[in-house]
């Protein structure tokens, strides 16, 4: 109802400012960072090894090699901690432009391939153009500023 916090949508400053984003809506705001910051982000949505529902935020690096991220205290993953993360299992991995399903017969985070863009392992899921969380994102080509000729 009226005045329950878990209603209340807030703007992205009190969020960072306040430090009041859920587990969730700190992976949205780190994978939107990271994806602002030119590398390949995704929000991964599975379990930790307690069981537990969770999102973290995936960024892949060349031939697909992981890295994790953990959203509410930053501590990053590599493949060679392997032994100490958290994640069990992994079951979607989405951004502002995609969604995919994993469909491999392991979804256990060690066996997991994040190679998205191989259809045996990855089901590419669509998602009408009007339900699309936002604006398809477009690169802006930035130019170095011109000097105005009548200025001096």
């Amino acid at each position: 109802g009226a005045g329950d916090a878990s209603e209340c949508s807030c703007l992205l400053h009190t969020l960072l400012t306040t430090g009041t984003a859920s587990k969730e809506e700190a992976a949205l705001l780190l994978c939107g960072l990271l994806l602002g910051f030119g590398l390949d982000a995704w929000v991964c949505v599975g379990r930790l090894k307690t069981g537990e529902a969770h999102m973290w935020v995936l960024t892949r690096g060349a031939m697909a090699v992981p890295c994790f991220w953990e959203p509410i205290t930053g501590v990053r993953f590599s493949q060679a901690d392997a032994a100490v993360w958290p994640y069990m299992s992994v079951g979607s991995v989405f951004n502002h432009q995609r969604l995919f399903a994993n469909c491999q017969a392991d979804d256990s985070i060690p066996l997991t391939s994040f190679m998205l863009e191989e259809p045996s392992m990855w089901l590419k899921l669509e998602v009408p153009p009007a339900e699309a969380p936002g604006p398809a994102w477009v690169p802006l080509e930035l130019h170095p500023p011109v000097p105005d000729p009548n200025q001096r």
